[in-house]
């Protein structure tokens, strides 16, 4: 237990608590017993140590004994009962009168010495400072009030944001300070991160304010919670609960009329509530879910719903991410953020860089049945910050850069150095065709793919990737690939390399022809690189035309985020 070196005011403050507990604390004392606190890191020491101390002692308290008691009086009479009716019906028993051989006389009367009980005035000490802890928290939770205008948490980030006409409008930056009177977000998302490092989404319609540092109340709307060691047990309070942290991320939705739901995506938190005398103190588990009712204060589980709750906002680039677990590398293609925003039908020029939202395939595949030739530059794409660029593979010169960074792409065949139309989201039939691999159509929203005709390759940049998900990890890329079936019979070669080497190679894949792709993705890995290659044993003869037909497809091409 904390010691003091001012005997003087711990007696003051022990005093200024029994006058509160008579209610005769004047506001100058409940001011003095405030600057007492703030007064040293002892006074605050001693009264974290009591806070502990007060909750066991207060749910030791709040046990139900007269349930209890009853309960134990209705056994204690069955039992009675039970042994009348038994001592009724059974027979006499016969005793032996009892022998008394000798009886024994008093020799000598032995007085004892009285012994005087001492009391330890630490003993006694302790437990008077423990009760005036108590009623201490008890008193100040009741006189002290949340202390308004201390920074504590700053918006780092809204995507559009509506705010009421009474909150005013706040922009990514703002510092946001305790107090009483809460925030509300018509719609939109903002996303807090606390001094402490815990960071909150809230998603609108919502409305809350801070208590404290670590304290935030969700009036009502949706609140996610990704708190960090150095936050352990920062509350997100609601008008009928506390929900505490226990190592977690943890999503809360709290209803107007009250009611509450916590689902707990990882670790722990803790559900209390006194509704009607609930008395819930619970610790839900990682990957459940708890539904609070706020008519009878009851408890119940539900499914988990991961993916109800936005757990990362990024309004540079639009991204709204409520867990997904697969990132759409053909919706990167189409200027989306991988989620479904981009435009399916568009496509990236190859040979330029240059984003077109109208399908490639149409505007050039039509046209030119030879193709276009190609350089062996590398072009960098301007409109999105998680493609580093695009090439025209074509290993006659040698090795080819397939990075900014000047990765080369050592093994790259030599091929024409032509290329037909741009590399494409897919949106639907290409030329009235669908894009069959393994008996199923992709290039639909439900299958997104990639339509890459040879010869053509992306790069894709992981590192802008993965500040979009600071506490997650790129694990693997996977996809289905193959050759749409044509009456030309084609042939291609199928490519995939990290950071320059090759870790997926398919030579003379056949018209109709698939297979799966599952390249895992070191912390470290920066770039990722698909390209589509004639097959060396189909390369056009001099003066003969090149076929345009090799229809190369990565279905389903994403990124496993965990």
């Amino acid at each position: 237990m904390t010691e003091f070196s001012n005997n003087t005011e711990v007696r003051e403050l022990r005093y200024l608590i029994s006058k509160s507990l008579e209610s005769s604390l004047s506001r100058e004392e409940v001011s003095r017993m405030e600057a007492l606190l703030e007064s040293s890191l002892q006074m605050r020491v001693y009264y974290r140590e009591y806070v502990s101390l007060y909750c066991d002692l207060k749910s030791l308290l709040e046990v139900q004994l007269p349930e209890f008691y009853e309960d134990n009086i209705a056994e204690d009479r069955l039992f009675w009962e039970t042994m009348a009716r038994h001592e009724n019906l059974a027979p006499p028993l016969e005793l032996n009168p009892l022998r008394v051989e000798h009886q024994p006389e008093l020799i000598q009367k032995v007085e004892r010495p009285k012994i005087e009980r001492q009391f330890s005035k630490f003993s006694l000490v302790s437990l008077i400072t423990s009760i005036a802890a108590i009623i201490f928290l008890v008193v100040f939770g009741r006189f002290a009030p949340i202390r308004s205008g201390i920074e504590v948490a700053t918006l780092i980030d809204t995507l559009d944001a509506k705010w009421s006409e009474a909150s005013g409008t706040m922009k990514s930056g703002t510092r946001l300070t305790t107090g009483s009177t809460p925030w509300s977000l018509r719609e939109g998302y903002i996303q807090l991160r606390f001094d402490n490092d815990a960071r909150v989404v809230i998603e609108g319609p919502a409305a809350f304010n801070l208590l404290t540092g670590d304290q935030l109340m969700l009036r009502y709307g949706r609140a996610y919670a990704v708190v960090p060691k150095q936050a352990y047990g920062f509350t997100i309070c609601t008008p009928n609960s506390r929900i505490i942290d226990l190592g977690t991320e943890f999503g809360v939705q709290s209803d107007i009329a009250g009611d509450v739901k916590l689902h707990v995506i990882k670790g722990q938190a803790q559900l209390v509530s006194n509704i009607k005398g609930s008395r819930i103190n619970k610790v839900v588990n990682q990957n459940s879910a708890q539904w609070l009712s706020a008519q009878t204060g009851d408890i119940q589980d539900i499914p988990i719903d991961s993916k109800l709750f936005v757990r990362r906002i990024n309004s540079g680039n639009k991204i709204v991410w409520r867990g997904e677990s697969r990132i759409d590398l053909a919706d990167l293609v189409g200027g989306g953020n991988g989620f479904g925003t981009g435009v399916r039908g568009s496509c990236l020029d190859p040979e330029t860089g240059d984003w077109l939202a109208d399908s490639g395939i149409r505007r050039w595949g039509t046209v030119r049945i030879n193709g276009w030739a190609g350089n062996a530059s590398y072009h960098a794409v301007p409109s999105s910050s998680f493609i580093d660029g695009v090439f025209v593979p074509n290993g006659q010169d040698g090795p080819q850069v397939i990075s900014s960074e000047g990765h080369q792409f050592v093994q790259v065949p030599a091929t024409s150095g032509r290329y037909w139309g741009g590399i494409i989201n897919v949106d639907g039939p290409v030329l009235g065709q669908d894009l069959v691999l393994d008996n199923r159509v992709y290039g639909t929203a439900q299958r997104p793919a990639l339509f890459m005709h040879t010869n053509a390759g992306i790069t894709f940049d992981l590192a802008a990737i993965r500040e979009l998900f600071v506490e997650c990890e790129l694990t693997e890329f996977s996809a289905v690939y193959g050759v749409q079936k044509r009456q030309s019979n084609p042939f291609a070669d199928f490519w995939v390399l990290v950071d320059g080497q090759v870790k997926f190679q398919q030579e003379g894949v056949q018209s109709g022809q698939s297979g799966v792709i599952r390249v895992p993705l070191s912390k470290t890995a920066r770039y990722l690189t698909l390209a589509v290659t004639e097959s060396k044993d189909r390369l056009p003869a001099e003066g003969r035309l090149v076929t345009f037909d090799t229809w190369c497809v990565f279905g389903l091409p994403s990124l496993t985020v965990k």
